[in-house]
């Protein structure tokens, strides 16, 4: 049984089968439509796997900010249906430190730098495989990289730091198919102590921000953050954080109806 709310963008699925084991009682799990394909996400997600092995993640309910359709080429040709997902428990305790901040791209900038983690889900509309959806994060990221450095905010050794960052991203991507309707979840959180690379912040406190890929509940592989005082982190820089920042940048954003999507949900969220 499906029923409807007003909106016809947002609806929660009910089942009558019997609950599984450990589920709650009761409870019916809602999801959101792209109004351009018709795809549904869901409005929460459950905790990564990659989130669950964070030390001190402390991460609450996953819940879904906004979504968008991708598209390219000129005749506008829909690849997927992105959605934005934050740790909605830490986005109410940050309200406070968001004031004047007015753009998606500088609200979610402040809270990655925070260490607030983030889920970015992919779901295909036609299907594509894994080394093309890599070969579009990676030109996204290259041009904020390469915006930076024409605005004199990237310096030389940082950029060297996230070009190699960006050349071992390309490895975790499997040579497969990535079919219609499938997820594949880009998990950016606090690097993991446990890592080669310990410092979960860089020299000026902003959070490193590694990247995780998840498929079909499995970790396809971590990209870990630059490491401890190299310039990149330094800065708070790191592919994870420019491969979120890239879904709602003030300029050149990889979905328009995602970031437009994202920005009436942040704002949403902060005035609650």
């Amino acid at each position: 049984m499906i029923v409807t709310y007003a909106s016809s963008s947002r609806q929660v699925l009910h089942q009558d089968a019997a609950p599984l084991p450990g589920a709650r009682v009761g409870f019916i799990p809602a999801t959101r439509k792209d109004p351009a394909t018709g795809t549904e996400l869901p409005e929460t997600l459950p905790l990564p796997l990659s989130l669950g092995s964070s030390s001190g993640s402390g991460a609450g309910p996953l819940g879904l900010i906004g979504l968008g359709v991708r598209t390219v080429s000129f005749l506008s040709v829909r690849v997927y249906v992105a959605g934005v997902y934050a740790d909605l428990a830490a986005l109410e305790r940050s309200k406070g430190d968001l004031r004047g901040l007015e753009s998606a791209e500088a609200i979610v900038q402040a809270l990655l730098d925070a260490g607030v983690p983030f889920v970015v889900r992919i779901v295909p509309v036609r299907s594509t495989d894994f080394n093309h959806l890599r070969d579009g994060f990676t030109r996204s990221v290259q041009a904020r990289l390469k915006a930076a450095r024409k605005a004199q905010k990237l310096t030389p050794e940082a950029d060297e730091q996230l070009a190699l960052s960006l050349q071992s991203l390309k490895s975790l991507f499997p040579p497969s198919k990535l079919p219609k309707g499938e997820s594949l979840d880009l998990v950016v959180h606090r690097q993991s102590p446990g890592s080669s690379s310990s410092s979960q912040s860089g020299g000026d406190g902003k959070a490193r921000m590694a990247l995780s890929l998840e498929h079909k509940s499995t970790i396809l592989g971590t990209l870990e953050a630059p490491a401890p005082g190299t310039e990149a982190a330094q800065g708070g820089w790191s592919v994870a954080r420019e491969l979120v920042l890239a879904y709602v940048a003030d300029k050149n954003e990889i979905s328009t109806p995602l970031k437009t999507s994202v920005t009436e949900g942040l704002r949403q969220h902060l005035q609650s």
